[in-house]
């Protein structure tokens, strides 16, 4: 289970029935690309630094501007952790609207 590339960033093989968080974000239009780049060489390598990180996922809506950033992660308790340190999220604010974050639980996968 190797990296592979998967939507323009780097991805683990996920393990599904672990706690994903999911960022909802939007930006302007000539600034997907860019986003993409940051998520890429800013958000990932500060997440895989952190306790508890599986991988993550990036969708991106070039049509409506809007992206869901999905993180994976070994517990609940990693997941929440991986709040608290917002000081590498300003790295994004002129490409993106300030994301709104949500918990999911994994109930069943396929």
């Amino acid at each position: 289970m190797g990296r592979r590339e998967t939507g323009g960033v780097r991805a683990n093989q996920i393990h599904l029935n672990k706690p994903p968080k999911l960022s909802s974000e939007w930006g302007p239009p000539h600034k997907a690309d860019e986003f993409v780049n940051k998520i890429r060489e800013v958000t990932v390598p500060n997440y895989e630094k952190k306790a508890g990180y599986k991988g993550c996922h990036l969708f991106i809506d070039r049509q409506n501007n809007k992206a869901i950033f999905a993180s994976y992660w070994e517990s609940e308790a990693d997941m929440h952790a991986s709040e608290q340190d917002t000081g590498f999220r300003s790295e994004l604010d002129d490409v993106r609207s300030p994301p709104e974050s949500s918990f999911y639980e994994v109930i069943s996968t396929t």
